[in-house]
Parts: C-alpha cells; sequence; structure tokens
C-alpha cells in the first residue's frame, strides 16, 4: 500500500493556530492531553486523483 502525505510550510503562528484547529476538531488518539476532537481524520483518494 502506498501512502501519501501533504504538508505546507507556514510561519510558526499560522501552525500552532492550525495544529489547534487539528486537535479541535479531528480525534487523534495519541494525544490525549489537548484532544478535544471526535471527527475522524482520513480521506481516501483515487490513483487518478493523486497524480
Amino acid at each position: 500500500m502506498i501512502i501519501y502525505f501533504t504538508f505546507f510550510p507556514c510561519e510558526n503562528r499560522k501552525a500552532k493556530y492550525i495544529e489547534q484547529l487539528f486537535l479541535d476538531i479531528y480525534d487523534l488518539p495519541l494525544n490525549t492531553v489537548e484532544n478535544k476532537g471526535s471527527e475522524t481524520m482520513c480521506a481516501y483518494f483515487t490513483q487518478s486523483e493523486v497524480d
């Protein structure tokens, strides 16, 4: 199975804001202290969409 990751560089202040949004929205089981979200963070794309 091939797994693709995406990222984009951003300023430290924006990165902290985005991180907090992820913690508030998505259920990230490895972060039990700040994790309040309940949504599953997962997306499926066909190979043609990735290409």
